[in-house]
């Protein structure tokens, strides 16, 4: 309750609003808009938005789901072994399953995608009580989830395969039954929810209204092929056609069905023989997850509305092993999408496993990977790498938290870039972290606008680069950190390329520097209040002077690289922030008077007469010693402090091996970078003389 107190005061203006006067401009923060107040209250009202702003640990929890994708399609398979996200066509669009409690019948206990068997106490999905699930990735290359199903006290066992491929948006999914005399059929069980709609500033929005989700689900060919979809923006006429549709014979409405606008649509369809179907109304008689839950289907061929959709399936015998496949395309349009599932069914499962595999292990293959006959810490390296690329939308470059856990989450976080570009650097993948590092420089604010201050950027961005955080949630450390990642990952440049790379984005770097060096407070000479992602809302910060001095710093250097005068503000304002830096965070001895450290700019403190943080490391990893848990980030920043010192590199080797980053699914992207940063400088290749 005080998180939402405290952040209500903040929107309404309490503490007082700040005003800074920036070159030629002048902002004011004070006068908050009542859309925007009553705006976020909603978003407070979701779980979603406290998953963002109460700063989840880097692993999450142990029922985080486990993540496949290929940048385009990402799923997500949560601790029961459902199918619980589907995010489409971009790493940070909206979940197309839909997810939700219900207490009606066991077989509505959760939606999703799953699996439904039937046993003598009726039909029951596979991974409720009282199941035991168990877990893993699979493969040479970690990209398939292998969910293992059993039974206590009965020998009843499955396993689950789920992949995507890596060059079509196609998911598949296999069941294979350890007792091939199991009952039949097997029902596969479909929540779609479709969503065309993205609210800028509001990644929450497709998760609280139910309108933005959703339209029809039908079958042009008896259970062969089922369709759900939504246009990109129905009106009033395309719900009436959608409507009138449903109430005619399936045979002859196919061609208007596949007439309908581009959009979201999702296409499913299984190589077994299909015993039946049904399209049916979440809630009601019709539900296609009740009536699985009663062991028959009505073979309902259309629905329009809220959708669930079933199909039950003959299981294929070979000696006493049976299986069940399913396969899930999703494309812009009827025939695109219909095509797509139709390929990948003439494939086949195991011609799409061998391109899956064959795909991921040449991706790996070039990879810079750490010295280290350690198989079980190899294998977390690459799932670190996998997890990076598929977070990443391969056409902006965008990187994602995590798709997987939550809509505030599945946003690119500018301050979390610096540590994902710097893994990609270190692995050898310099084109990516080139491509992450240019959509940032597209993200810096252009024009001067109320609460929007020109050089400054949004705290979160979608991967198409549109706003994904209210804009009021102003991150000044954000700008910072995205100065020190452009001129960090020009130092993985020669000098020609350096300057080429530089050049081509410096005008907004220098817009950025700009607004750094004017984010300042008339009389102390303090960075002005920033967003206070603890505190949620804005607040002071000691630790905005080490990156306030760090995004400056980087900015001359940059300008150095490139042969280009500095305006003079930005060497007084590093002066200002070198002096500020000595009386606020260094005691009369010379040491640091937090823990808090900056790592990350190693090297470039080094040249200074600023102390080391070889001492507060020392300090934060003898707490790890007694306290028998590691935390990746200090495990991370101490591996770059002690970088070059193999005697001391050799002290954290079991603090890292303490650490599986598939723990809790291992589809957080900024554990994943500081596991693979740790890793690659504890067990650095030996360096050729």
């Amino acid at each position: 309750m005080r998180f939402i107190l405290d952040f209500g005061f903040w929107i309404l203006g309490c503490p007082p609003g700040r005003k800074t006067r920036l070159p030629g401009k002048v902002w004011d923060s004070r006068p908050r808009l009542l859309s925007h107040a009553l705006l976020l209250s909603v978003v407070l009202s979701t779980a979603a938005w406290g998953d963002c702003f109460l700063a989840p640990e880097p692993f999450g929890t142990a029922t985080a789901p486990f993540m496949t994708g290929n940048g385009r399609l990402t799923v997500g398979v949560d601790a029961s072994g459902r199918i619980s996200v589907c995010r489409w066509p971009r790493p940070s669009d909206a979940n197309q399953v839909c997810v939700q409690a219900s207490t009606e019948t066991a077989a509505e206990s959760e939606y999703g995608l799953a699996w439904g068997m039937g046993l003598s106490d009726g039909t029951v999905c596979l991974g409720d009580a009282p199941w035991k699930v168990t877990q893993e990735y699979d493969g040479d290359a970690p990209t398939r989830i292998r969910t293992r199903f059993e039974l206590p006290g009965a020998s009843v066992a499955a396993s689950q395969t789920v992949f995507v491929c890596p060059e079509r948006d196609v998911l598949v999914v296999q069941l294979t039954l350890q007792d091939a005399s199991i009952a039949q059929p097997i029902y596969w069980l479909a929540d779609f929810s479709p969503c065309t709609r993205q609210v800028p500033e509001w990644p929450a929005a497709n998760d609280v209204f139910a309108t933005l989700k959703d339209f029809a689900a039908y079958t042009p060919d008896h259970g062969r092929t089922m369709i759900h979809f939504r246009p990109r923006n129905p009106g009033i006429e395309e719900w009436s056609e959608a409507e009138h549709l449903a109430e005619q014979p399936a045979a002859t409405t196919a061609p208007q069905w596949s007439s309908f606008d581009e959009g979201v649509w999702i296409a499913y369809g299984s190589p077994n023989e299909v015993l039946g179907f049904q399209c049916g109304e979440e809630g009601t008689v019709t539900s296609a997850f009740k009536q699985a839950s009663e062991g028959k289907l009505d073979n309902a061929s259309a629905v329009v509305g809220s959708c669930d959709s079933a199909l039950a399936l003959r299981p294929l015998k070979r000696g006493n092993v049976a299986s069940v496949k399913i396969m899930v395309a999703l494309g812009e349009n009827a025939q695109k999408t219909s095509e797509n599932l139709s390929a990948a069914l003439r494939r086949g499962y195991d011609a799409l496993l061998q391109e899956t595999d064959d795909y991921w292990n040449k991706r790996l293959s070039g990879a810079t990977l750490p010295a280290v006959n350690d198989n079980p810490l190899l294998f977390a390296c690459k799932r670190d790498l996998v997890t990076l690329l598929q977070s990443t939308d391969p056409r902006s470059g965008a990187i994602v938290r995590s798709s997987v856990r939550g809509s505030l989450l599945a946003l690119d976080w500018v301050r979390d870039g610096a540590w994902t570009t710097f893994a990609l650097d270190r692995a050898g993948y310099h084109d990516m972290a080139e491509q992450h590092t240019l959509f940032y420089a597209g993200a810096f604010r252009e024009l001067e606008k109320r609460g929007k201050p020109y050089g400054s950027m949004p705290a979160g961005l979608f991967t198409n680069g549109v706003e994904g955080v209210p804009h009021m949630v102003l991150d000044a450390d954000a700008v910072a950190w995205t100065l020190g990642s452009f001129w960090r990952h020009g130092t993985f440049l020669d000098g020609t390329a350096r300057r080429t790379y530089l050049a081509s984005a410096w005008n907004r770097l220098a817009g950025a520097a700009d607004f750094l060096a004017a984010w300042t407070d008339g009389r102390t000479r303090q960075p002005l209040y920033s967003f206070d992602y603890e505190l949620c809302r804005d607040g002071p910060s000691q630790d905005r002077l080490l990156t306030t001095y760090m995004g400056m710093d980087a900015a001359l250097r940059m300008a150095q690289a490139l042969t280009l005068p500095p305006p003079e503000e930005w060497a007084r304002r590093k002066r200002e922030l070198d002096a500020l830096i000595r009386f606020h965070c260094v005691d009369k001895s010379g040491r640091w008077n937090s823990d808090a450290t900056l790592p990350f700019w190693q090297p470039e403190i080094a040249e200074t007469e600023l102390p080391s943080w070889a001492a507060s490391v020392e300090r934060r990893l003898d707490e790890a010693d007694r306290s028998g848990s590691p935390d990746m980030a200090a495990l991370c920043e101490t591996a770059l402090v002690w970088q070059g010192q193999p005697e001391k590199l050799a002290r954290l080797r079991p603090h890292l091996g303490e650490l599986d980053i598939t723990r809790g699914g291992g589809s957080d992207a900024l554990a994943a970078a500081q596991h693979f940063i740790a890793a690659s400088i504890i067990y650095a290749p030996p360096k050729i003389p």
